[in-house]
């Protein structure tokens, strides 16, 4: 059955505001070809793949991907992105200290990949890929860090992989997660799409530093 039975096309490139306690966040999609996917199916769908210790906040396809199978939406989401926040964090002022702590954190469960290093950030890719290789792989695979992809001072994104059984055959997915601190809260962007080669590695790292961006400007 679609994954998208029902559903509505979405306005594309159109912001999602969001409440989090009394401050108004306005989320703008990864790039002007997504759409965010609705209320429907950000409470069904979505809300699936994140943690339980997180809320999703909002979620984005490709729009061309609503028009699939009868504009019933695409049966396999192969592109998509979200943004959530931890739940103990929806009504804590995040100050930039607190948001370092957040950054050291993550560290010790990435690799050393500077930052700048388009070269290693695909080589890196290639290890860990050959690792997914020779581990038993379940229904969800375990997400392999990698790195950092990018780091300012309100926002850094790091890479991943993951490696997943969708019926008989393997899927492998690269993501790139960013932390971003608006408006003293803590939310978390990321953006999935299916690996295909080290290009799919070096487009995610632009088009989640860039999406990084936009939000960030849009909340000034």
């Amino acid at each position: 059955m679609p994954l998208f039975l029902g559903a509505s096309l979405p306005s594309v490139g159109a912001d999602n505001q969001v409440q989090l306690g009394r401050v108004t966040l306005i989320l703008p999609g990864p790039t002007s070809e997504f759409a965010e996917v609705g209320e429907a199916l950000r409470k069904t769908l979505f809300t699936q793949i994140v943690p339980p210790t997180n809320r999703l906040l909002s979620a984005y396809v490709p729009a061309h991907s609503f028009l699939e199978n009868g504009g019933r939406g695409p049966r396999e989401l192969e592109v998509y992105a979200m943004v959530q926040v931890p739940r103990e964090a929806e009504d804590a002022d995040c100050t930039p200290q607190d948001f370092q702590q957040v950054l050291r954190s993550i560290g010790p469960f990435v690799g050393t990949l500077d930052a700048h290093d388009t070269e290693e950030l695909v080589n890196q890719a290639s290890i860990r890929l050959q690792s997914l290789g020779l581990q038993s792989i379940g229904a969800a695979g375990r997400p392999e860090l990698l790195g950092a992809m990018f780091r300012k001072p309100n926002a850094s994104g790091f890479a991943m992989l993951m490696a997943f059984k969708r019926g008989d055959h393997r899927v492998i997915m690269a993501g790139g997660l960013a932390p971003l601190r608006i408006k003293q809260r803590l939310i978390i962007a990321s953006i999935f799409r299916r690996y295909e080669s080290s290009d799919t590695m070096i487009s995610l790292r632009r088009d989640l530093e860039a999406w990084s961006d936009a939000v960030l400007a849009r909340n000034r």
